[in-house]
């Protein structure tokens, strides 16, 4: 599964997996700034 951890402390937005183990893996992580942003994730399709 994967999730989106929100920050507000020092302004960042990170992807995060769980394994079936329950165990956490950072998939990345953008700056985002300190006031509350509106983020959208479109899916994308492999030909």
């Amino acid at each position: 599964m994967r999730v989106l951890v929100s920050n507000i402390g020092d302004g960042t937005l990170q992807r995060v997996e769980i394994s079936e183990a329950g165990k956490l893996r950072s998939l990345g992580k953008a700056r985002v700034g300190a006031a509350p942003k509106r983020v959208v994730f479109l899916p994308v399709w492999t030909l």
